[in-house]
């Protein structure tokens, strides 16, 4: 054991349905203590921490050093020592932060101590049905202000009742959340239909050139200039004119374009506890907790630029089981067993292309990836978007 000043601030289960929780992310209650704040993601270990995780300093402390504890079972996340996903606010009884100087038994992340409980079952049946609406229509917008263009619907239900009275007890519960929102304006440069035809005079004249210089295009095989910047078609690349059926139409003489990347997700929740109460010395409980969160991968036939946004599908699974036993009026034993389990598949839109789909004879271990960057002009997927399950 050991000793430590501690400050707690606990929320218990009315306040945590009261407060405005963005996204009703539970996580957001620790920035209620003292001293915390939200950090970059410099402390987080990688970019595979599940979607709704935060890295959280706790009177200056590393973000990735709080102890996460769901029903007094350890609730970090080990690939990247910040949380495993939390219930939604009608699963959650009580939540706890402990700053300053915490006892030994937090010793494994010393920054500061998070413990949520979750409700369980009474003698008398209780259960609710929520559903929440954020949309732009409810907004009142000041004159300078920029319209939201997030619509998220989140909607659910707990219930929890006797199995046998006084002894046996149910408490389960669900929540799923649609994210619906409008596509950030990118801009990229494209081939017009004149550099298409072999006229690159314009593309490359001071007017369409960032740096303001008109430049003058070589034959790499010969090294002499272009006359007027005029490419012979003979010379194109069989697989870069395949290549032009999967991208957009230039909107102007200097090949820009703008285009939009969806950005809508799901995520559903469920929760599943019961409790025994053995006799008045002893008591018991388990609970299972699951999280699903789905991101599709973006893909149109004509706009290939969009595909720069991989897929992701992430599950994360918590289940403990916990016993008290009162030895005498002054000794407790208590026990919490747990077992976490996070998974990470991202993955690129079953319907893309590879390089063999366009004629370029190159390996591809995957059917529906091209990886490729014009610098300066427009990219394809990305070396994040491959792949891989974790």
């Amino acid at each position: 054991c050991g000793t430590g000043i501690e400050s707690a601030t606990v929320i218990d289960h009315l306040e945590i349905n009261d407060l405005p929780l963005d996204g009703r992310l539970a996580t957001q209650l620790v920035l209620i203590a003292v001293a915390s704040v939200n950090v970059t993601g410099g402390d987080l270990t990688g970019r595979k921490q599940f979607f709704s995780s935060q890295a959280i300093s706790v009177a200056g402390s590393q973000g990735n050093s709080l102890t996460f504890m769901l029903d007094g079972s350890d609730h970090n996340d080990p690939f990247s020592n910040v949380n495993l996903p939390f219930p939604f606010p009608d699963a959650l009884r009580e939540f706890s932060v402990s700053t300053s100087a915490l006892p030994a038994q937090y010793g494994t992340h010393p920054g500061g101590a998070v413990n949520a409980v979750t409700l369980s079952g009474t003698n008398a049946f209780h259960g609710v049905l929520f559903e929440y609406w954020r949309n732009n229509i409810f907004n009142a917008l000041g004159y300078f202000s920029v319209k939201d263009t997030l619509h998220r619907n989140q909607y659910g239900g707990t219930i929890g009742g006797p199995i046998l009275h006084n002894k046996l007890f149910f408490f389960g519960g669900y929540q799923g959340t649609h994210n619906v929102q409008q596509a950030v304006s990118t801009s990229a440069k494209v081939p017009t239909p004149a550099m298409i035809a072999g006229d690159w005079s314009t593309y490359e004249s001071a007017s369409c050139v960032s740096s303001g210089k008109a430049r003058q295009l070589k034959d790499p095989t010969t090294g002499q200039p272009y006359p007027n910047n005029q490419i012979p078609v003979s010379q194109y690349n069989s697989s870069t004119l395949k290549l032009l059926d999967y991208l957009p139409a230039a909107s102007d003489s200097c090949g820009n374009v703008k285009y939009g990347i969806l950005n809508n997700s799901d995520e559903w929740q469920s929760i599943g506890r019961v409790d025994w109460t053995i006799s008045q010395r002893q008591s018991a409980f388990a609970r299972y907790f699951i999280d699903d969160y789905g991101v599709p991968a973006t893909y149109i036939p004509h706009n290939l630029l969009v595909s720069t946004q991989s897929g992701n599908q992430e599950r994360a699974q918590t289940l403990t089981i916990g016993h008290t036993l009162v030895i005498n009026s002054s000794t407790l034993n208590v026990m919490h067993g747990s077992f976490t389990r996070r998974r990470d598949d991202r993955l690129p839109a079953a319907d893309g292309i590879n390089g063999p789909a366009i004629g370029s004879n190159i390996y591809a271990h995957e059917k529906n990836s091209l990886r490729l960057s014009v610098p300066g002009n427009f990219s394809m997927s990305c070396s994040a978007c491959a792949q891989g399950k974790f």
